[in-house]
């Protein structure tokens, strides 16, 4: 098929020609009907008669000095792009090319001319010839932008594409005119630039084999720009090929060859073969300049052969030349990688004795060495040293110290150096980013964490999902969980989704610190977004809900889980049964777990547990004495939970026996005892009086390294006030402070409480104005022990003027107070006080109690103990009842 090319030229004639005047077009093949052969022969004469007469008038045109446009203009539209060639042809030697490029560039801005493909090589041959490149170029140019590309090998077909023209039919276009228009193979060498030039380096490739399979080869210096531009791409196979078809064509190689071809070694890491290639190089009468050392050097220190490293440095010196900064740096970052620091700092002494400076690479490669080595120190006084030389470090340089310093664990000093980057406006990867907002994250600096983190979004950078899901993490476990979805906002906005670990990560940190309501907002966000949660998203929320109490929630949520096909498994059914035994609904737990094991789930160690403490709250011993013979039945083992929940609740109910039996069980079972258990323990054993054995028991505590707490003090001391042992309370009370343990408010309600009851009204109220000092504010039980024992004594004033107190605090008097004061009256006579205080209370709503604060702390539960500073009644039975839980 015939192509159709039309050029417009600048003014110039060395210019560029405009690319958007050249149209490639295609001829459409036309069928015509057969007529007779002798009337096609005198049609074909005429017509040579009229092509022969149309170029013998442009010749005569383009023979003048100066083109004659008016003429032009008539024989244009007789013109055809085949007479182009046949002018061009015929008129190579006798005209000046320059008017041949004019007219070319005339006849293709007029309105309707085309030139073909032919034309514009002819045309290029012409100009080459006679050594007018830049037009030739530009056409050539022009040419490549149309074409189809292809990435075959040499001897792949090279295939039309069905628009444009591939770069092979434009080699095979220059090649069908290259012998009719005596070329230059510098056509070739234009065309082999061109596509390097534009990064079309496999084209090259190709146009060098094309036209080696007919016979031609482009000159040196095209082969070496192929050669480096190939290992550049590290198509070290192909280099190869092309080295070996220049020796085959005849082209002598020469330094620059050699040296690709040694580098081309050098990165394969076959530097025997490198060496050879030097040493053919020399006895080919070729001498290898100072970057073919620095090559050979380069390779021979990445393979660890230091010593023919420096041997090829003597040689290069021996023979004149001297070795320049390239050539230090290469030795030097050989000798670092080999550990060899004094040498390679040696080199850098030589170095500057020969003044050669060293540069930024030459630093960076010493600082490197010796932050491998742990030198830090040295590192940084290296950066000093670079500095005072006035050699501004870069990011390389940041970036080596960085790492080395979180390495060190010297992490503060990489925060300040990065943070030293932004303001240089340096170039910080996301890699050096998340490495530094992992280590701060580790070493507990959240919030410079979350600063780097800002920033790194803000620079368009993506954390990676670990460090994201760390940063989330650590917020949300530091109590931060609003922080934690402020980032998860900025990343949003940014475009930035985090994947299903960190929104778990996210939504966990929220439902731990109670904020449900996020949590909820964070799912349904999770769940517009069409992403998918998984089970972990389903038990964190199902968990959270259930220890909020909201188990009807948590149960809809499972329900949800079952419609999206994930199937509850042991954690969803444990966070469940923990919700309905929290509730005491015991028996919505057994059916729970009958459903467990209907699904072919069996419960485990944490089930068990589970039901065992919801039955021991409820005071259902029996009942958890035959879940935990079911449960060693299946072959699982009790943790010291388990244990700890059935010895407390033994003890409550005075059953010491079997709690010390379980003690010893459990130390049997390879479950060691915590404070947890000898908490319980020593409860039970102040609840019946026997405080010699309950110190006893505490000495073994901490004999065996249990950490002592204000729990475990607070239960002897209560111990000994129910026995009237004051003295020892106290000096129980002064080894707690003496530890540098605080008094918590139950601590001090108790001593209060007894002394109140042994008439030492004046340390009670010594008592209640240390607890003031210390911060902590007196709750209902605290003034009810000190009304109660005000009222004893007759001090009704002073009774009366701790409920205005009360009042002024915001406490609002209950039914014990009411009680304690009406019955104090009622015994002194009072019969107008106790009508008033009687209507009082009745109008409030209360029922009259018989309380008094030891005989409550006797009966309370101390599940939850360590939580003994909520100023409530629920805290105090906790507090004093029972015992901790883990």
């Amino acid at each position: 098929m015939a192509a159709r090319l039309r050029p417009v030229y600048s003014n110039s004639i060395q210019g560029n020609i405009s690319r958007s005047r050249i149209v490639i077009t295609r001829a459409n093949n036309t069928k015509t009907n057969s007529c007779d052969s002798s009337v096609l022969a005198f049609a074909d004469r005429k017509a040579e008669e009229e092509d022969e007469e149309i170029v013998c008038k442009v010749c005569e045109l383009l023979s003048q000095h100066r083109l004659d446009f008016n003429k032009n203009h008539e024989i244009l539209p007789q013109l055809k792009p085949h007479h182009i060639d046949q002018i061009l042809v015929k008129t190579q030697t006798s005209i000046d090319p320059r008017m041949a490029l004019q007219f070319f560039r005339w006849a293709g801005q007029q309105e309707g001319f085309y030139y073909n493909i032919k034309s514009c090589c002819v045309l290029i041959h012409f100009l080459a010839r006679a050594n007018i490149l830049g037009p030739a170029s530009s056409i050539l140019h022009q040419l490549t932008e149309g074409s189809t590309p292809t990435l075959t090998l040499p001897e792949s077909v090279m295939k039309r594409h069905g628009h444009g023209h591939s770069h092979a039919e434009i080699v095979d276009s220059l090649i069908g005119t290259y012998e009719t228009c005596s070329s230059s193979v510098k056509v070739f060498d234009l065309l082999i630039h061109i596509y390097l030039s534009t990064r079309m380096i496999q084209h090259g490739v190709d146009v060098f084999f094309l036209i080696r399979r007919h016979g031609l080869t482009p000159s040196l210096r095209s082969c070496n720009n192929l050669l480096s531009g190939l290992l550049k791409l590290k198509n070290i196979c192909l280099v190869w090929r092309i080295y070996e078809e220049m020796i085959l064509g005849g082209i002598k190689p020469d330094v620059y060859t050699f040296s690709t071809m040694i580098n081309a070694c050098c990165k394969e890491g076959k530097i025997e073969e490198a060496m050879d290639l030097f040493v053919k190089m020399e006895k080919g009468g070729c001498s290898p300049t100072v970057v073919t050392y620095n090559i050979l050097i380069d390779g021979l220190c990445k393979k660890n052969c230091l010593e023919q490293a420096f041997d090829y440095k003597e040689k290069m010196c021996s023979r004149g030349f001297t070795p320049n900064v390239v050539t230090y740096s290469v030795l030097i970052n050989g000798l670092c990688k080999a550990r060899e620091l004094e040498k390679a700092s040696s080199l850098v002494q030589e170095m500057s004795g020969n003044g050669l400076m060293p540069n930024t690479v030459t630093y960076n490669t010493l600082i490197d060495g010796y932050c491998n080595e742990g030198n830090i120190a040295e590192a940084l006084r290296l950066r000093s040293e670079m500095i005072l030389k006035g050699i501004e470090p870069n990011s390389v340089t940041y970036r080596v110290l960085i790492e080395g310093l979180c390495k060190a664990g010297e992490i503060m000093q990489a925060y300040c150096l990065l943070e030293e980057m932004l303001r240089r406006d340096l170039v910080i990867t996301a890699g050096l980013f998340n490495l530094v907002i992992n280590t701060l994250c580790k070493v507990g600096q959240v919030q410079k964490a979350v600063r780097l983190f800002k920033e790194m979004v803000c620079k368009d950078l993506t954390p990676n999902d670990l460090i994201y899901t760390v940063l989330v993490g650590r917020l949300c476990k530091s109590g931060n969980a609003e922080d934690a979805l402020g980032l998860h906002d900025i990343m949003l906005r940014k475009g930035f989704f985090p994947n299903i670990v960190t929104f778990n990560a996210l939504l966990h940190g929220l439902c731990k610190a109670s904020k449900i309501q996020e949590a909820d907002g964070l799912f349904q966000d999770l769940l517009a977004r069409g992403l998918s949660p998984d089970d972990v998203t389903y038990n964190t929320l199902i968990d959270a809900y259930c220890k909020e109490g909201n188990t009807s929630r948590a149960f809809a949520v499972k329900d949800d889980m079952i419609e999206r096909d994930i199937a509850p498994d042991i954690l969803t059914y444990n966070a469940l049964i923990h919700g309905l035994c929290k509730s005491g609904k015991m028996h919505e737990a057994i059916m729970l777990l009958k459903e467990m094991l209907e699904k072919n789930l069996m419960p485990d160690v944490v089930t068990y547990s589970t039901l065992i403490d919801g039955h021991c709250k409820l005071g259902n011993i029996k009942e958890a004495n035959r879940l935990f013979k079911e449960m060693i039945d299946n072959d699982l083992a009790p943790n010291g939970f388990t244990y700890n929940t059935l010895i407390d609740r033994h003890c409550r109910d005075g059953n010491l026996e079997e709690a010390f039996r379980l003690k010893d069980e459990m130390v049997e079972n390879g479950v060691i005892p915590n404070v947890v258990t000898y908490s319980a323990l020593v409860h039970g054993l102040c609840s019946t009086g026997q405080m010699e054995e309950a110190k006893s028991l505490f000495n073994e505590m901490l004999n065996k390294g249990l950490s002592r707490d204000v729990v475990i003090y607070t239960t002897l001391i209560h111990g000994y006030c129910k026995c009237g042992r004051m003295k020892d309370a106290q000096d129980i009370l002064k080894e707690m402070q003496d530890w540098g343990l605080v008094p918590n408010i139950i601590t001090y309600t108790i001593l209060i409480d007894a002394h109140c009851k042994e008439g030492n009204l004046q340390a009670a109220v010594k008592l209640l104005n240390e607890m003031v000092g210390k911060g902590i504010v007196p709750d209902i039980f605290t003034y009810n022990a000190l009304i109660n024992g005000f009222c004893k004594e007759g001090s009704f004033q002073n009774a009366f003027n701790l409920c205005d107190e009360m009042a002024c605090k915001c406490i609002t008097m209950d039914e014990v107070t009411y009680t304690t004061l009406i019955n104090s009256l009622m015994k002194s006579g009072k019969e107008q006080e106790v009508n008033m205080l009687s209507q009082e209370m009745v109008d409030r709503g209360l029922v009259p109690s018989h309380f008094t604060p030891a005989l409550f702390v006797d009966g309370c539960n101390r599940d939850d103990a360590h939580n003994a500073d909520k100023n409530n009644k629920e805290t105090l039975q906790k507090e004093q009842g029972g015992v901790h839980t883990s």
